[in-house]
């Protein structure tokens, strides 16, 4: 895993974190392709890596502490391409399966057609939704 460690320094005063702030948007921008997207805006725009353990664990997490109290649970993961750290979300699915999480996937992609990109997307992110799998995964334009 090439991402730098998440210790932003010479970012100003946003440390990372998505200001919004004019002065600090490319910084911010940089940080957070270097460190999530597995790129950089300013060197390597392209390609993109989508790495999602993380999240999952994060979402496990809320789940696991979150109250039960008969309200339905429901994850939605959104992808615009194939993931890249797919060989480790098995403990991380077992562990939504025991929160009786439900587990939706949207690929979103440019193009009216689909692509090779985009079916890579969509077997990546296919075996983490819940089943059956169709019905619980969708492939759709955004313009």
């Amino acid at each position: 895993d090439s991402r730098q460690a998440l210790s932003p320094t010479g970012l100003g005063t946003s440390e990372g974190r998505l200001t919004g702030s004019p002065s600090e948007v490319l910084a911010d921008l940089s940080f957070h392709e270097s460190n999530f997207m597995g790129g950089s805006v300013v060197t390597q725009p392209t390609p993109q890596t989508t790495y999602l353990l993380a999240g999952l664990q994060k979402a496990v997490s809320l789940f696991r502490t979150s109250p039960v109290d008969g309200r339905k649970r429901v994850l939605i993961i959104v992808t615009d391409g194939e993931l890249d750290d797919k060989d480790k979300y098995q403990t991380a699915r077992a562990e939504l399966n025991q929160a009786q999480v439900m587990v939706f996937g949207v690929v979103v992609r440019p193009f009216d057609t689909h692509t090779v990109l985009d079916a890579k997307a969509q077997e990546t992110l296919q075996p983490l939704v819940s089943d059956p799998k169709d019905g619980h995964i969708v492939n759709v334009q955004v313009d």
